[in-house]
């Protein structure tokens, strides 16, 4: 049954069916005084979760709603199956006692039996719709299409960003799902994004909200989304801001999935500006203590009467936990068919009959608000075509299965346990993108995520470039035979590549150099015509030179490629021009490297990204995503092992490699005994005390691969003297500093970094410089310092 609160001229009516159910009843003084006081009394409960409340609360406004005449109670017995029940402001612009009637937490109502929300069999869906109802666009014949974008700003905690983008994909699948990732958290970049890609029927943002921001001490309180701009920087986006950058292609439904996007500021005001917890969507801002002047709008609301049809938003303070659950729950549904409002509703009855208090306590705080051309009842999808992009989780076959010079697998990093790396990655998608750099250096001790990262690039740009992968050692006969299996589909470059070939190996006949110059004249042809950008004629590529590093002469500093590579790579390097082509290279290697001299070096056009190990936060993150996995296993002794995580967490010193092995392959792995994998991280943690290395087969390979020691040695003796000083220090250490140290006793910055034994780290002192930082696992394995050293 659709039931509908219809809020006009300062009263109400309860209508079923387009049928009134008793009189209109006016929105007197008195019952907005109630009304606000439910707000109030709701806002308070956000913060301070009680569930006997909230059901009070929930009985208390079934009992206003019904009044005299049992309006809602009337209702209730006559219906049927599902209650659709809509509150319908006709006007755009409500009064005061419009907007406390709108905004009321009718998602709590209840009555004898329970919340309404709870009862599997009627299905309650609610929604709020403001402005004159107008004929909805029809769906394409497309299945479900969804962009998604998180923000992370420098310096506010993080979100687990990933897990949402994760758990939505897991739920509805590849065959469901056309997912497109923004990596930039900013609002105009993601405009334009969302143009390109012929606009898409649901945006998800995730982020930090906050619904009372002032922009200035005297400001009056706002409504933001905290996203990012163009360096990564903290950007409070107004829903001014935000609606400028979306207009060229708004979307049919906007899931603005941050904490209080859907609570207006005499809300937050309200709470005397109580802070969230850790794990929730909330900024820290500058709410005051008193209220502004009623009404006002949350961004949500602020939004729909700009124009979008469908938002949904949260009125308070979410978990991450709880909103990933919703998000799962919610997009699962639509790619369904299922329509909107039930969607939500059924989402939400997710989160309330969970079994973790943490999703339950926030299953009444979704709103779905809706415009004029909005529809509550009708799916968003009515066809199953897909749209020309790769799947989300695509990862190029080209990069997994790959093995190290000790022929010891390399596992790379699946879309769900990809997490940590979105500053690196932003900056790496910016250097492919941009025409200052022929691609991006991707360097740093092993096991870091090299390859990994490399193939999340591969994953975000699949849309825009044709993937080659080339992996450690190659020539030139590798290097035709890939392009060509990559550009076969594509006719002009097809042509071009094939032709090139037949005159490569023509000259292979006259010595290498003209070999090398027929390649140059092939790859400059390839590269600024046919793979120039994509357009009809082909796409621009994407050339991947895996695990670079077995290409390399080894000696400590910035190392030589191999004399029998030099040519190649050199030719390889000079084609890919960025002011001609936007084609570009992803190279990954443990070690920077060199052509030529300074100045005139071809590998000075790679924009170098040195990864460091992982952070606290996103070590956690990885370890809750591999329990989440195990937990979906049959692991009897499941709680003895996960006791042993910290311990693993430890003994990996934030290598994301060496910790997947001892938590998700070993602790996690019910193919291995609890008593074996207890003794690999016991020999593990005795390795880092000074030990040798592991007998334990697999740990033992996957240190050899790392070769830690090796690079010590490599170091030298005055390099291990500033590595031990630098373990005085708990945080990054401020350039000036490490090269005062480096002055005082010996040993070259430049080379510890270039082994990875340095990591580079945010400076403490100076915002938005770096520092450098001793790599955690090279600092478990020199000697301590004595107590006169220190």
């Amino acid at each position: 049954m659709s039931a509908t609160v219809h809020i006009q001229d300062d009263s109400i009516a309860l209508l079923a069916d387009c049928i009134p159910i008793g009189s209109r009843r006016p929105l007197s003084k008195d019952a907005c005084v109630q009304l606000a006081g439910f707000a109030r009394r709701y806002t308070l409960l956000e913060h301070h979760r009680d569930p006997r409340a909230a059901l009070a609360l929930g009985q208390e406004l079934y009992r206003w709603l019904d009044g005299e005449q049992q309006g809602l109670s009337r209702l209730l017995e006559g219906n049927v199956g599902t209650l659709l029940l809509t509150l319908h402001c006709p006007s755009r612009h409500p009064t005061a006692a419009e907007w406390a009637a709108l905004q009321a937490p009718w998602e709590l109502l209840a009555n004898a039996e329970g919340h309404l929300a709870a009862d599997p069999l009627l299905q309650f869906a609610l929604v709020r719709r403001l402005g004159p109802i107008q004929t909805a666009p029809a769906p394409d014949d497309y299945r479900l299409a969804l962009a998604f974008m998180a923000a992370a700003p420098d310096g506010v905690s993080e979100l687990d960003y990933e897990a949402e983008e994760a758990a939505i994909l897991s739920a509805v699948g590849n065959t469901q799902l056309d997912l497109l990732v923004e990596e930039s958290g900013e609002a105009q970049t993601l405009g334009r994004r969302l143009a390109e890609a012929g606009g898409l029927p649901v945006l998800h943002l995730s982020c930090h909200g906050h619904a009372a921001w002032r922009v200035q001490q005297d400001a009056t309180p706002q409504p933001i989304l905290l996203l990012e701009d163009d360096a990564g920087a903290a950007h409070p986006t107004l829903a001014p801001e935000l609606l400028r950058a979306l207009r060229p292609a708004l979307p049919r439904l906007l899931f603005l999935s941050a904490c209080s996007s859907a609570a207006a500021p005499s809300q937050a005001a309200a709470t005397g500006g109580l802070p969230p917890a850790a794990d929730h969507k909330a900024a820290d801002g500058g709410s005051g203590s008193s209220a502004p002047p009623s009404p006002a709008h949350s961004l949500t609301s602020a939004l729909i009467e700009a124009g979008l049809p469908a938002i949904i938003g949260w009125d308070g303070p979410v978990a991450d936990s709880a909103a990933t659950q919703f998000a799962a729950e919610l997009y699962a549904r639509l790619a369904c068919g299922e329509g909107l409002a039930l969607a939500v509703a059924e989402a939400r009855r997710r989160l309330l009959e969970s079994e973790s208090d943490s999703l339950r306590r926030d299953w009444h705080l979704a709103r779905l608000w809706l415009g004029p051309e909005g529809d509550e009842a009708a799916p968003l999808v009515a066809g199953t075509r897909a749209r020309s992009l790769l799947p989300a989780d695509y990862v190029p076959g080209e990069l997994l299965g790959k093995k190290d010079l000790l022929g010891n697998a390399v596992p790379v990093a699946s879309h769900a346990l990809f997490v940590g790396r979105r500053r690196e990655l932003q900056r790496a998608l910016r250097d492919l993108k941009g025409q200052h750099h022929a691609g991006v250096l991707i360097t740093g001790m092993g096991r870091l995520g090299k390859s990994s990262l490399a193939a999340r690039l591969a994953n975000r740009c699949r849309d825009d470039l044709a993937l080659a992968v080339l992996h450690g050692r190659f020539g030139l006969e590798d290097l035709l035979e890939r392009l060509d299996d990559t550009l076969a589909p594509y006719p002009a470059a097809r042509e071009l590549i094939r032709q090139g070939q037949t005159q490569v190996r023509a000259a292979r006949a006259r010595g290498e150099d003209a070999a090398l110059q027929a390649l140059g004249d092939l790859l400059t042809d390839l590269l600024s015509g046919p793979c120039r950008q994509r357009d009809a004629s082909g796409p621009a590529l994407l050339l991947v030179l895996d695990d670079f590093e077995q290409l390399l002469d080894e000696h400590a500093g910035v190392r030589t490629v191999q004399s029998r590579s030099v040519g190649l790579i050199t030719t390889l390097m000079r084609a890919f021009d960025p002011l001609r082509t936007t084609s570009r290279l992803l190279v990954t290697s443990r070690f920077p490297f060199r052509l030529g001299p300074p100045g005139a070096d071809p590998a000075e056009r790679l924009a170098r990204l040195e990864l460091a190990s992982f952070n606290d936060t996103a070590e956690r993150k990885l370890t809750l995503r591999q329990q989440t996995l195990a937990r979906l296993q049959t692991l009897p002794d499941l709680e003895a092992r996960e006791a042993l995580i910290p311990r693993a967490r430890a003994a990996a010193r934030g290598n994301p490699g060496l910790l997947d092995l001892l938590s998700a392959r070993l602790l996690l792995n019910p193919k291995v005994p609890l008593a074996k994998a207890t003794a690999a991280l016991e020999q593990m943690e005795s390795y880092l005390a000074g030990g040798d290395l592991p007998t334990s087969e697999v740990l033992r390979a996957q240190l050899e691969a790392i070769a830690v020691q090796s690079l010590l040695d490599l170091a030298g003796s005055d390099g291990r003297a500033l590595l031990r000083a630098l373990t005085l220090f708990a945080l990054p250490v401020p350039s000036a500093i490490a090269t005062g140290l480096a002055t005082e006793l010996g040993g070259d910055l430049e080379v510890l970094r270039d082994l990875a034994l340095l990591e580079p780290g945010a400076d403490p002192v100076l915002p938005g410089e770096t520092g450098v930082r001793l790599s955690p696992l090279a600092a478990a394995r020199l000697e301590p310092l004595t107590d006169t050293e220190a």
